[in-house]
């Protein structure tokens, strides 16, 4: 597709992170490490149904400046912002944006052509610990409009997405006699206890 270069704004978008997995809640013991934001693809597509193809994906394993720039810190959400003139150049005011956190690498585009494919994504799990997710759990969100934003430093205005991330694999907790093992890579402890494991797939 040709750049686009009459899009006279900045993106902006707020990736909402969920609030962590909690366990016990007299203890709030929760799933730790696998709560974790550990890198993003941050994928524009030229729209929204599933068979609309992906425009570009953008990979970030921490806080980056650049286009995007990302600021990532643990237990906040995450702001990713591209400059007027790389919005203006790719037209990214009229992508339609999708996020899939932790996924553990970038996302081959030109395997995973189309929304549709891409909501398709599957979790990978460790080989030591079967249907423990192995980049922590994989979540994903669609980006909708939030209005309008002004840089504080620059004070360029543009447009402002919200995407709230989901997790696309549910925790469960199995009772069973005699010893709790823990989801990561602990040695079990004796005790009676629970198994806590990640099960099926959320709808996206």
């Amino acid at each position: 597709q040709r750049p686009q270069s009459d899009e006279g704004k900045t993106v902006t978008l707020r990736v909402i992170v969920p609030e962590p997995v909690v366990v016990d809640p007299m203890t709030r013991a929760g799933a730790g490490d696998f709560d974790k934001i550990r890198d993003l693809n941050i994928v524009a597509a030229d729209g929204g149904s599933d068979d609309s193809a992906l425009f570009e994906v953008y990979y970030a394993d921490g806080s980056q400046n650049g286009d995007p720039a990302v600021e990532m810190e643990e237990g906040k959400d995450i702001t990713i912002h591209f400059s007027e003139e790389f919005t203006g150049r790719y037209g990214l005011t009229r992508k339609k944006f999708y996020i899939v956190a932790n996924y553990g690498r970038k996302i081959d585009k030109a395997a995973v052509t189309t929304v549709g494919l891409l909501k398709a994504l599957k979790q990978e799990s460790s080989e030591g610990f079967p249907g423990i997710p192995v980049n922590g759990c994989m979540m994903f969100a669609e980006a909708g409009h939030a209005g309008t934003h002004t840089h504080p430093d620059t004070g360029q205005t543009g447009l402002s997405l919200s995407a709230e991330l989901r997790r696309t694999v549910a925790m469960i907790t199995v009772g069973i006699d005699g010893c709790f093992h823990r989801p990561a890579q602990d040695q079990p402890a004796q005790g009676a206890g629970a198994v806590l494991s990640w099960h099926g797939e959320q709808t996206l």
